[in-house]
């Protein structure tokens, strides 16, 4: 059996340790030593076919779903400690997540919206993109309708 001189690998046994499939090559780094040529990319290494990139997850999208909420429903359980409470929301903290409870500013109808302790963003205060998109548009002319009364 020959070996790769230019890199001291077998490419028979380089091909049963990536578990290469025909048409596979590898993308990296470091360069390929089945590949004879090829510049190395950027990234990780990363087996592909082609520019398509193998799916690295084994859920679909409802099972993602049903697991998170599953976890969060498992968070929620622990009870609560009240973090901050005021006018426009109450914030709680069930074990690992945070829960913020507010009104929404365009329709004032209730949401709930989570996040991990860690996380340090704002807070939304739209229960959808809809209504901020609306809220907007409605603050926009009143500031139009403002303006062109002062002038």
């Amino acid at each position: 059996m020959a070996t790769d001189q230019r890199y001291g690998l077998d490419p028979l046994v380089d091909r049963e340790r990536y578990g290469r499939l025909p048409g596979y090559r590898l993308q990296g780094t470091t360069p390929d030593p089945l590949d004879f040529g090829a510049v190395p990319g950027r990234g990780s290494d990363l087996l592909y076919e082609g520019r398509v990139f193998p799916v690295v997850s084994s859920f679909t999208l409802a099972e993602s779903q049903a697991a998170t909420g599953a976890m969060v429903a498992r968070c929620m359980a622990v009870p609560g400690e009240t973090l901050h409470e005021d006018e426009r929301g109450r914030l709680v903290r069930h074990g690992r997540i945070v829960v913020m409870q507010r009104a929404c500013r365009h329709c004032s109808a209730d949401f709930t919206s989570w996040r991990f302790l860690g996380q340090r963003r704002r807070w939304p205060t739209f229960c959808s993109s809809d209504h901020r998109t609306a809220y907007k548009r409605v603050q926009d002319r009143l500031r139009q309708r403002d303006k062109r009364a002062a002038g």
